[in-house]
């Protein structure tokens, strides 16, 4: 074998592998990072996201994204929220068509977790990947998504009870059960 045809078998190896890429090139930015939500309402979870292009080995079209929300991480790999058990029928996610210039590819994606339970309260962040890498990216941190229940409507006593006299001293007393715990403002308003 002489050094030309070496050389270019190593070539032809080459432009089989896809460019060089650097995991910085990867990004994944939240919009928010904490988010809270009562107990039974429904939260969109927004991210956007960077890679760089990188020509599928047909050289037609770029290479497949694969995507996914995880709150867990098993055996060095994040879990597809969409798989487990505690979540499937109350979560979905949608991501928008990748924009792709000649260096780089882009989009947005939405996590929609509805009908939230306090067990939802996790930090949940976006994964992509692709085939063509062992490796992926997410943001970090990601969101931190608190349930808290909604305050109850708060009860008022008086102390103490019935007709007060003019110049008496009156106690008034408020409390809610709600998580976290509510905040009262109290006001006089005067009869007309």
């Amino acid at each position: 074998m002489n050094l030309q045809s070496a050389a270019s078998g190593f070539l032809a190896f080459l432009l089989l592998i896809p460019a060089l890429q650097s995991k910085a090139d990867w990004k994944v930015t939240y919009k928010s990072s904490h988010i809270c939500a009562s107990k039974g309402s429904t939260v969109n979870i927004n991210c956007t996201y960077e890679y760089p292009f990188i020509k599928s080995k047909s050289q037609s079209s770029s290479i497949n994204l694969e995507s996914l929300w995880f709150t867990k991480i098993d055996r060095n790999d994040p879990v597809n929220i969409e798989k487990e058990t505690d979540y499937k029928g109350w979560v979905k996610y949608s991501c928008g068509k990748n924009q792709c210039t000649r260096s780089k590819c882009s989009g947005a994606c939405t996590l929609r977790i509805r009908d939230l339970k306090p067990s939802d309260s996790a930090e949940y962040k976006f994964w992509i990947t692709t085939a063509q890498t062992d490796w992926g990216s997410t943001g970090s941190p990601g969101v931190n998504l608190t349930v808290t229940d909604a305050p109850k409507t708060p009860s008022v006593t008086v102390s103490p009870s019935g007709e007060v006299e003019e110049g008496s001293s009156v106690t008034l007393s408020c409390s809610s059960d709600a998580n976290p715990a509510a905040k009262y403002t109290w006001r006089l308003v005067q009869g007309t």
